[in-house]
């Protein structure tokens, strides 16, 4: 029954449409995060929701930290009229997922950066930046 239903939707082109669209509106790769990071495009804000302690030690440059148990109570840190780029530890944590899409609830523009740190570290070597305690 199961695969049936599975079948059928994926010979719907009109719902595989709308799903791969909006796979590109909400997720962007490393590579698409950096150049926007290099053009200085506005209108963007990187959020890591890891813990601080994690984002001291290395962070894409220029993002801010925002640890996700920390995100209800820092909205009026953001603005509505940004796209926040959020990102957590590796491709395989939940949490950037969970913090797009509590700040889509309250009516904050956000899109998951791709594989996380882990990608644009190790996989990409993009430039990182590390703070003070």
């Amino acid at each position: 029954m199961c695969d049936d239903y599975i079948n059928e939707l994926r010979m719907n082109s009109e719902e595989a449409e709308q799903f791969f669209a909006h796979i590109l509106a909400f997720t962007m790769n490393p590579g698409k995060v950096h150049k926007k990071i290099e053009e200085k495009e506005e209108g963007i804000v990187i959020v890591d929701v890891r813990k601080h302690e994690v984002y001291k030690y290395g962070h894409i440059p220029g993002a801010i930290s925002i640890p996700k148990e920390e995100l209800e109570n820092r909205l009026n840190e953001l603005s509505r009229n940004n796209i926040h780029i959020v990102y957590t530890y590796d491709p395989y944590c939940s949490l950037a997922v969970k913090a797009c899409l509590f700040l889509a609830r309250n009516g904050f523009p956000a899109v998951k950066m791709k594989g996380g740190y882990d990608a644009w570290a190790n996989y990409y070597k993009y430039e990182i930046e590390k703070s003070e305690a």
